[in-house]
């Protein structure tokens, strides 16, 4: 096996701990999110290995397909996917609004609805925490503001 001479020991370690860390967060990545990130981690091993074969007698070819280029892929898919965390059943409220589901995060950090005279809050947003706060036996005081 002839290995080229840039790749010295410590440079092989280093690029085998990335692929590890990826490798790693690729798998944590598809049990969160399913196939989409297990695609996308496949992904940047096939653009790490084609960049270091085309890539062979430049500075880019020892950080661009082993620790720039993974990280900057897995990030990019990631962040444009549209993957939204399960609501959770005690302080996330899931509403049904206009034929799609909203989530309201953590309620017992508060929750404020604001929007202009009579355009439906109660009917909408409030009916259905009241709705949520009976299901899970909460007490506590709703103020209806009106100016």
């Amino acid at each position: 096996m002839n290995i080229p001479s840039f790749l010295n020991k410590e440079i092989i370690i280093i690029f085998l701990i990335i692929y590890v860390v990826v490798g790693i967060l690729g798998f944590i990545v598809s049990s969160k999110r399913g196939s989409a990130g297990l695609i996308s981690f496949s992904l940047v091993l096939v653009f790490g290995a084609v960049m270091h074969h085309y890539f062979k007698l430049s500075f880019f070819n020892r950080l661009l397909p082993f620790a720039f280029a993974p990280s900057f892929i897995l990030g990019l898919i990631l962040g444009l996917s549209k993957y939204e965390a399960k609501a959770e059943p005690i302080i996330d409220v899931e509403l049904k609004l206009g034929g799609k589901i909203r989530i309201i995060r953590n309620i017992f950090a508060g929750v404020g609805v604001f929007g202009a005279s009579r355009s439906g809050k109660t009917a909408s947003v409030i009916y259905s925490l009241l709705l949520h706060f009976q299901k899970w036996g909460f007490s506590g005081l709703v103020y209806d503001y009106k100016n």
